[in-house]
């Protein structure tokens, strides 16, 4: 295996690993959403917002991975310099979803115990994970498109 051939299987990896901790970070904050909210606002709010700060990790992690030097992103305007546009996309999703995230931790902040506002984070929580969901489909795409590999779906 060449060298660049060995770097860009590293730097698979590695995204592979975050993907599989972002899913795993989705699917707990979907299971705490899920859960019941009447009678409990105290509880379900802030086990969700644990969640919440489990995902503004994960996703730091994320753009780290993706974004940061020596990212994949990098390597990908190297080899395949025609997808540029789509990482540009790519990073504007990256901080539209972390401003989403930041949104809904105030939201749930604010909301204190009052379950109306609460069932309105909730329906906020499953909007940002059909967001979420997409990008990281749109990602997987375009690694594919890049380097014919598939960096999978689930996790």
């Amino acid at each position: 295996m060449q060298e660049l051939e060995k770097v860009e299987a590293l730097q698979l990896e590695a995204v592979r690993h975050h993907r599989v901790g972002l899913r795993r970070t989705m699917t707990g904050i979907e299971d705490a959403a899920a859960s019941a909210l009447i009678g409990r606002p105290r509880e379900w709010r802030e086990t969700l917002l644990a969640h919440v700060d489990g995902l503004r990790e994960a996703w730091a992690s994320h753009v780290r991975a993706t974004e940061g030097p020596d990212g994949l992103w990098e390597q990908i305007r190297t080899d395949a310099p025609r997808l540029d546009g789509k990482l540009r996309r790519l990073r504007h999703e990256h901080e539209v979803l972390a401003a989403e995230v930041d949104g809904l931790r105030q939201d749930l902040t604010d909301a204190g115990d009052d379950e109306s506002r609460l069932t309105g984070a909730r329906e906020r929580v499953l909007a940002l994970l059909v967001q979420l969901a997409r990008h990281r489909q749109r990602g997987a795409d375009l690694i594919y498109e890049a380097y014919q590999r598939d960096v999978g779906g689930t996790g």
